[in-house]
């Protein structure tokens, strides 16, 4: 009965795991792991929760929480406790001697060899004024938190843009692929008729080969496109922290602009809002609060340090049988005052000072650099809207001039030469109409990223 208990406990055991481990691979499975179709948002999304440099952001932002908690420690009372045991083993000449000091006194005396000795110990200590040293060291520590979120916020405006980016670019590399396709069936269809009209005899051979040269090229140029495309989704997969995405994801499709993308943006509108909500202005406003609180910190040198001591010690001989005639205290006040450093303290007031100065220097530069970033990326917006209105009026123009070149082809009042050449035109049209709409999206969500308006959707 109890071998049968036993194979039955260990059934079950192993069953619970493997019903467990199921359960945990279904719960784990990550988000990019279950997509169909990789949109923008749902990239950034999945970039702030796989990318490994935005985590370890994150980790940052906990050291400095707890170096804020360390720097309040000052404000509370250190106590301590402590107990040691310690076996003396005299040498045989000290030994001699005390005994001999002893058996003056008392004949009968004898001396323990060796000796214990127990004690325990039980300390507190209090700074009671450190020239405000404590005060300033907490208000920094506390300022490094906030900097440090800044920092994460910071980053986390980067990564979007650039995750951004690059999904752009991955949609661009996968419209010349939707157009090298068109070409093949172009070419394609032309050697179906060539070779058609060559089998009743109205055509000619070298047509047919021209049509099946082109219609290589065509192919090469897939090749190439598909290459790329493949080539962007792993980088895209890199920049959002995963290994790489599944053969069933597709990306979302192209969108053809917006009404508001083709809008005239608000300079000063604009400029104000990234005043407001890019988080370099905190940061560097946070970092200048700091080296003020450090350089007031560095003056604490200046005044005397007064700290109390109370200490309640027990000593023993021989066993651990404690009683109250074992214990006593001692209560101690310091005072230090540095009078002479070398000039120690002197030099770290000067170093806390410039650091502040450097501080506010790069405040002035980053207020300018945020202002030209700002107008650059309204300058690529207007680009990138007069690039699409001409380069799609473009495309119409060639679409329609192949049309009638293929058709006066087909009636033969045109060049074969000719109808390659419009078929090239059309291609080369179609993919600066695409590159000329991804640089408009692309523009925009620039702008929404140095305007500071890209974090508003992540909050």
């Amino acid at each position: 009965m109890t071998k049968f208990f036993k194979c039955f406990m260990v059934i079950v055991f192993f069953s619970c795991i493997q019903l467990y481990s199921s359960f945990a691979d279904d719960s784990t499975k990550k988000l990019w792991q279950t997509i169909k179709v990789l949109d923008l948002e749902t990239a950034q999304w999945i970039a702030l929760a796989e990318n490994s440099n935005y985590a370890a952001s994150t980790a940052r932002v906990g050291q400095s929480m707890a170096r804020e908690k360390q720097a309040i420690s000052p404000y509370w009372p250190h106590i301590q406790f402590s107990a040691n045991s310690v076996r003396t083993k005299l040498s045989d000449s000290y030994y001699n001697a005390q005994l001999l000091t002893s058996q003056l006194l008392n004949p009968q005396a004898t001396i323990d060899d060796p000796v214990l000795n127990y004690g325990l110990n039980l300390s507190i200590s209090y700074v009671l004024f450190d020239g405000f040293l404590s005060k300033y060291q907490y208000l920094a520590a506390k300022m490094g938190y906030e900097i440090s979120q800044a920092q994460h916020l910071h980053l986390k405006r980067v990564l979007l843009q650039q995750v951004a980016n690059l999904f752009f670019r991955t949609q661009l590399a996968r419209e010349n692929i939707s157009i090298a396709e068109a070409n093949i069936d172009f070419y394609h269809q032309k050697l179906k008729e060539a070779e058609a009209r060559q089998s009743i005899g109205s055509g000619s051979l070298s047509d047919a080969l021209n049509f099946k040269v082109q219609l290589n090229f065509a192919k090469t140029s897939y090749i190439q496109a598909n290459e790329t495309y493949h080539l962007a989704l792993l980088d895209m997969a890199d920049g959002l922290g995963i290994p790489c995405f599944s053969d069933q994801v597709t990306l979302a499709k192209l969108e053809t602009e917006r009404d508001e993308e083709l809008s005239e943006p608000d300079n000063l509108s604009l400029i104000e809002t990234a005043y407001q909500k890019r988080p370099e202005i905190v940061l560097y406003q946070k970092m200048i609060k700091q080296a003020e609180q450090n350089e007031k910190a560095a003056k604490a040198s200046y005044y005397p340090t007064l700290k109390v001591n109370a200490m309640y010690r027990g000593e023993r001989l021989d066993d651990y049988h404690w009683s109250d005639s074992d214990f006593g205290h001692s209560i101690t006040a310091d005072i230090t005052y540095p009078v002479f450093s070398g000039g120690y303290y002197q030099a770290k007031i000067k170093e806390a000072k410039y650091k502040t100065q450097e501080i506010q220097k790069n405040w002035q530069y980053i207020q300018k650099n945020i202002d030209t970033q700002v107008r650059q990326a309204i300058e690529r917006v207007k680009a990138a809207q007069k690039q699409v209105r001409l380069q799609r009026e473009n495309a119409i123009l060639v679409q329609k001039n192949r049309n009638l070149v293929e058709k006066e082809y087909a009636a033969g009042q045109n060049s074969l030469v000719r109808l390659n050449e419009a078929q090239k035109d059309l291609i080369t049209a179609k993919s600066r109409s695409a590159a000329s709409l991804v640089s408009l999206h692309q523009a925009w969500m620039n702008l929404m990223a140095e305007s500071g308006q890209i974090l508003s959707t992540f909050e």
